[in-house]
């Protein structure tokens, strides 16, 4: 066999192994997991808040050179996120691990809730819930002061915080309290 031969047979060969690889990409990771986890107050005056909250995560990660997006169901506590509109939940992460965390209510209006955080295989997740402030009651907003999370997995405000500092890592400024 001559160069052409070879040549030929190597860039077959590439290409194959790229769209394989893209084709793997795209079918993306089975995500069954479930978490529990705690709800509670950032802040050193909110350190009594503390509330166990069970999240679920059943769908499909999909991971490739376009973005990373989620796409499944979602439960809270047994309440399915955007159960409403009787499709699955999409989530489009960016660079941080995280995405829009959203709701759809009965009127169908999709109410965004806040962000989420997660590592690779949502073996650990944060949430930052917006709230609206009283001075600005039209609007929602997350605080880092005194903001409103919910961490998996979790039985404490202390393992919560440090689960959730450690998946806002390259997000994060200063740590939480």
């Amino acid at each position: 066999m001559n160069k052409l031969g070879y040549f030929i047979i190597v860039i077959g060969v590439i290409i194959l192994i790229a769209l394989t690889v893209c084709v793997i990409m795209a079918i993306g990771t089975k995500i069954d997991v479930e978490l529990d986890g705690i709800q509670f107050r950032l802040g050193t005056d909110n350190i009594e808040h503390e509330v166990s909250v069970a999240l679920r995560f059943d769908g499909r990660y999909v991971n490739s050179f376009l973005g990373h997006n989620f796409e499944g169901d979602i439960y809270i506590d047994g309440h399915k996120l955007n159960e409403n509109i009787k499709g699955k939940t999409s989530i489009p992460f960016n660079k941080y691990n995280s995405g829009p965390f959203y709701d759809t209510g009965f009127d169908y209006n999709t109410v965004v809730i806040g962000m989420i955080y997660i590592n690779d295989d949502f073996s650990k997740v944060a949430i930052c819930i917006n709230e609206s402030s009283s001075e600005h009651p039209d609007s929602k907003y997350w605080d880092s002061d005194t903001g409103f999370m919910v961490a998996a997995p979790a039985s404490n405000r202390e393992q919560a915080l440090a689960i959730s500092n450690e998946v806002m890592e390259s997000f994060l400024q200063k740590e939480m309290e």
